[in-house]
């Protein structure tokens, strides 16, 4: 036994321990009321007090169930003590956590010495779990107050002790609930400490990693600048050439966008990394702000007449302030670039700037759009670096996530502000708030503006400085830069082939968002293939369906519906089995191209790669539909073929299953006539013998009494068995009389006149028959339904049921019993005839049916008397099954149809 200590949800051994105090001993004498549970609440733990207040003795309550020794009172049918106890042990049992209880009454058996019955009792109990090391509920203690005075004072009345005892109930209460408590708040705090630990250390470890990413995107950005601007510069060079052929400069154009628009992305990064360094100033310089927003704003004219969108610019007069022209030009050019991206055709561009009197005076630059608006709760999270609303795959604009974040902080750089709101025109409106500048501001300006010998000062002749002057030239690659970030509207179909391109060529679908991607992948395969082209995933599925193309070359981020959805897509579509994917994608990522041939692509080509591997593996592919095609076919051929002998085997089956009736019934009417031909015979002569015999047979039994005392007792003897001989010839005839009656049924069953009958009544008038039969050997059982009146021709029925008591009777050798069972059911009637006889051998049973087939010996069974019953119970539309008894014997049942469902039929021939 383990003792357990209240509170500390520790177990101690029962003996031994500090000083070798005896653990079991101190729990058994604290005054308290005490039981400890083993989790199957099994008592193995009581205090004296508990055993004294419950009136039992220990040895009558360790190991038994808590429920078996303190159950309900039986006499009382409102007793509920029993289970509100046991919803709360299951309560703790599951939660792990203490529970306490209302006041409850219970009723506590009296011993027998004392007068029994029963003695009631008032109780607030407790149950607090006890948990080991790993969490496991090893014990539940449940601990009582005894309130029965302060129940029995309440009912009558006594308000003042009344309210004394339930002042020190509610103590009790409070002061268990409060060291409960407590240990639960220490618990918390030792965990909370853990955890502040814990979270220091990551904390440390995240500086790091900020640190080592910083300076990483910091070296990589320079590194990349350098090549780019060995890219762009020879590039830009060829491009202005006079003497560059046409279809070159196109290809160096595109070379040139998409250098740029890498170096924007090199040149966000090394921002970045510079603004978390701390590494990031201003150089004001004193500008006039209003020219230099045209300035900006005019590069984005293209791109609003080629989206068809309706673009205002409001930077009228002069408006002059100290700012980086560099920075102020990256918050512009990020906004302008965003709102153009999101306002859809149709729609409403708005660049503004005012002056704001303040205080303190400032400007208020405006870019507002037609786009889809941002969400309230969503305004600041988009200042946050990295972070873009439409992510994932199917985003339907491209970029780093960097754009806003470095627009506000270059803002906040100004000691200004950026904020987003709704716009008039129904999307977004960002609002920048600049300073006109500070005379503090512009002295810290001044060492930086007097190096390249300008003026520093706010009250010169106002003119633009010569520096700001030349920083207008920073405005060329780093605006285009942004103009090449938004992608024209890509007009999807199929376009029409090379002149060297056959029109059966392979029809290859290219779905691409890129528009310069597309061309490219277009241009690559035009030469061998028809080509078509599709802007999302949802087009892409769209063109896929209409065109059937043998090819799919899809991207994998794209709008709408990503390149992974659109395998899905297409593999779900019978239509497209044969149709091949080539997925392209960025990601060098081994598992990522595993998953995508799982899901259905056929080859996954990772970027950038050159016009003659993509060339291949679309010829590849091209290759491998034409085998897949012809896969299909031969399956669908194999398919008809198969389908085709079925059908063949099928109609074979009919046809000699049609035969082999038409011979059995052939055989079967050339039988009947013959059977009744035979039966006529013997019918005439039969009749004449029995009736002479029967004759004879009176006669003699008429001259007996005359001739007993006459004849001598050798010639009396002679006399008796002469007798007994023709008594036997009687039965034999009658033997035969049988016989040839059941040859006539055989060969036509006379069914008379169809009516309702009570099945009840034709098992009672057939057994009344066979009476004699059973001879008082054999036991007759009846369960016979309530409901037995059928529709059915009632001579027929009751042959039928003679036939199968008949078989029973004959099997039984020696003693045995017959059962007759009926029941209606909603499927019909059935009629069950069980025997205990020796039973008929599962491989026999199909046979049993056949006419002229018996199990008897030879001469002591027509054969008829099963193939007649199966003839009268499907002239009704029913069925006859044969089958084991249980304990041995058969049982024979015959299923006739609903009496709704009984129609009037043809006399069997």
């Amino acid at each position: 036994m383990h003792a357990v200590t209240e509170g500390t949800n520790a177990v101690a051994p029962a003996s031994g321990g500090v000083a070798g105090l005896d653990y079991r001993r101190l729990f058994e004498s604290v005054p308290g009321l005490y039981l400890v549970l083993d989790p199957e609440l099994t008592i193995v733990a009581v205090s004296d007090a508990y055993l004294k207040a419950t009136l039992t003795v220990r040895e009558q309550v360790i190991g038994r169930g808590i429920f078996d020794v303190f159950p309900d009172n039986p006499d009382d049918p409102a007793a509920a003590g029993v289970q509100n106890l046991r919803t709360s042990l299951e309560r703790v049992k599951a939660q792990r956590v203490p529970d306490s209880m209302s006041v409850q009454r219970y009723d506590v058996r009296r011993p027998d010495s004392e007068g029994g019955g029963f003695e009631e009792r008032f109780w607030s109990p407790i149950n607090c779990p006890v948990l080991a090391a790993d969490g496991r509920l090893e014990y539940i203690i449940h601990r009582v107050e005894e309130v029965t005075e302060f129940m029995r004072l309440k009912q009558r009345g006594t308000e003042s002790e009344q309210q004394t005892l339930e002042l020190r109930l509610q103590a009790q209460r409070m002061e268990t609930e409060v060291y409960q408590r407590s240990l639960q708040v220490a618990e918390a705090s030792r965990q909370l400490k853990d955890a502040n630990a814990e979270l220091e250390r990551m904390n440390d470890k995240t500086r790091e990693l900020d640190r080592l990413k910083t300076e990483f995107f910091a070296n990589v950005s320079h590194e990349l600048r350098t090549p780019l601007a060995l890219i762009l510069g020879p590039t830009k060079k060829l491009c202005d050439a006079a003497d560059t052929p046409a279809p070159i400069r196109h290809d160096l154009e595109v070379v040139v966008r998409n250098a740029r628009l890498l170096l924007r992305h090199v040149n966000d990064l090394l921002d970045i990394s510079k603004l978390e360094a701390g590494k990031m100033g201003l150089e004001r310089l004193h500008l006039d702000v209003a020219d230099f927003v045209r300035l900006c704003a005019a590069h984005f004219e293209t791109v609003a007449s080629e989206r068809d969108i309706r673009y205002l610019v409001q930077a009228d007069g002069k408006l002059d302030a100290w700012v980086d022209p560099e920075k102020l030009q990256g918050v512009l050019l990020n906004l302008l670039s965003n709102a153009f991206k999101f306002t859809p055709a149709g729609g409403i561009v708005r660049c503004s700037l005012r002056r704001e009197a303040g205080p303190p005076p400032g400007l208020v630059l405006e870019i507002a759009d037609a786009g889809p608006g941002i969400p309230p709760e969503q305004r600041e999270a988009v200042f946050e670096r990295f972070r873009q609303l439409e992510g994932g795959a199917t985003r339907r604009v491209g970029g780093t996530g960097l754009g806003l974040a470095i627009a506000r902080e270059f803002t906040e750089l100004h000691g200004g502000t950026l904020r987003v709101e709704s716009a008039a025109e129904g999307g977004a409106s960002f609002q920048v708030r600049l300073p006109l500048g500070s005379v503090s501001a512009v002295a810290s300006a001044e060492g930086a503006a007097a190096a390249a010998g300008a003026s520093a000062s706010p009250a010169d002749d106002g003119e633009v400085s010569p520096d700001a002057g030349r920083r207008y030239a920073l405005l060329g690659d780093a605006a285009l830069a942004h103009v090449d970030s938004i992608a024209p509207t890509l007009v999807p179909g199929e376009e029409a082939p090379a002149p060297s391109v056959a029109s059966s060529a392979p029809l290859v679908l290219i779905v691409e968002d890129n528009p310069e991607m597309s061309e490219f992948v277009a241009s690559a395969l035009k030469s061998s293939f028809r080509v078509a082209r599709a802007w999302d995933g949802r087009a892409g599925l769209e063109q896929a369906i209409a065109l059937r193309p043998a090819v799919v070359v899809t991207d994998v981020m794209m709008p709408e519906m990503d390149g992974e959805d659109l395998v899905h897509a297409i593999r779900e579509r019978p239509e497209l089995a044969t149709t091949q994917v080539l997925m392209l994608t960025a990601k060098a990522d081994e598992a990522f191209r595993v998953r995508m041939l799982r899901h259905g692509a056929r080859d996954v080509l990772v970027k950038p790669f050159s016009v003659d591997e993509l060339h291949a593996r679309v010829e590849n592919l091209t290759q491998s539909r034409k085998v897949a095609e012809l896969a299909e076919a031969n399956a669908q051929l194999a398919e008809r073929f198969r389908r085709a002998n079925i059908e063949l085997e099928n109609a074979y089956g009919e046809l000699s299953n049609t035969q082999a009736q038409l011979i059995q019934a052939a055989k079967m009417a050339s039988l009947g006539q013959l059977v009744a031909g035979v039966a006529h015979e013997i019918n005439n002569p039969l009749s004449f013998v029995q009736s002479h015999l029967g004759t004879v047979v009176r006669n003699l039994g008429g001259m007996a009494p005359e001739l007993e005392a006459a004849l001598s007792q050798s010639a009396r003897e002679r006399w008796e068995r002469a007798n007994d001989r023709l008594l036997g010839m009687s039965t034999g005839l009658d033997r035969i009389r049988e016989l040839v009656l059941k040859l006539r049924t055989f060969s036509r069953l006379d069914e008379g006149e169809r009516k309702r009958v009570s099945v009840r009544e034709c098992v009672q008038s057939v057994l009344s028959l066979l009476e004699h039969r059973l001879e008082g050997r054999i036991a007759v059982e009846l369960g016979l339904d309530d409901e037995d009146v059928i529709d059915c021709y009632p001579a027929l029925l009751n042959q039928a049921l003679m036939n199968l008591l008949t078989n029973a009777i004959d099997a039984i050798e020696g003693s045995g019993k017959i059962a007759v069972n009926t029941r209606s059911r909603s499927d019909g009637y059935h009629i069950d005839v069980i025997d205990s006889g020796s039973g008929i051998p599962a491989p026999l049973r199909e046979r049993v049916l056949e006419p002229f087939f018996t199990t008897r010996p030879v001469g002591q069974g027509t054969g008829l008397g099963l193939s007649i019953t199966d003839s009268i119970i499907k002239k009704h539309g029913g069925w006859i099954e044969i089958g084991d008894a249980t304990g041995g014997g058969t049982q024979v049942s015959l299923h006739l149809p609903p009496v709704r469902e009984v129609e009037q039929r043809e006399p069997l021939n």
